[in-house]
């Protein structure tokens, strides 16, 4: 099953790279989102030993960030507010997966998203032996990605994840 993931993922590489026009029409992602936060903040720890620290996606914890990456103070540094600073982070920490969600209570409804780098933003996602992937979509809040009758739409560590046209929609939790 794991061969199968990273064929998927060299795919999405390749077809990502291609110049495909279709881009135009599937958005824009924000980096800057509650599940990205969370990944920098397991990878630059800005709490102590008793997790006494900033809030996740604060200014006060995006600056620690910066400090702790040795990038405080400097001049051509994005504001800590934009798109720019996220990017510019997220090229210092590698690394920006796997996710683990558990859907409707019920851990043997696991699902894991694995964001690629990529142009347009995607994912993959592995659910009940399974694999999509997905492209990511405007959304008015949180972020949204679309396969061809799948659906990831995370905000703030909680997602919604549909699998299939004639299937209901699972509420899920971002877990360790």
């Amino acid at each position: 099953m794991r061969w199968w993931i990273t064929v998927l993922i060299i795919f999405a590489a390749a077809l990502s790279r291609a110049g495909d026009d279709r881009r135009s029409s599937r958005g824009s992602e924000s980096l800057c989102t509650y599940s990205w936060y969370k990944f920098i903040e397991d990878k630059v720890a800005t709490s102590d030993e008793q997790n006494h620290g900033p809030d996740v996606g604060s200014d006060e914890w995006k600056s620690v960030v910066e400090f702790k990456l040795g990038l405080r103070g400097q001049s051509d540094l994005p504001r800590r507010n934009s798109e720019a600073w996220c990017r510019d982070i997220n090229q210092l920490v590698p690394g920006y997966s796997p996710f683990r969600f558990i859907c409707d209570g019920d851990p043997a409804k696991e699902v894991i998203i694995t964001f690629l780098q990529s142009d347009p933003s995607s994912l993959v996602a592995e659910f009940d032996g399974s694999v999509a992937l997905m492209y990511v979509q405007t959304s008015g809040s949180g972020t949204r990605y679309q396969g061809k009758d799948k659906t990831f739409w995370e905000h703030q560590g909680e997602a919604t994840i549909t699998w299939g046209d004639d299937m209901p929609k699972m509420l899920c939790k971002q877990v360790p």
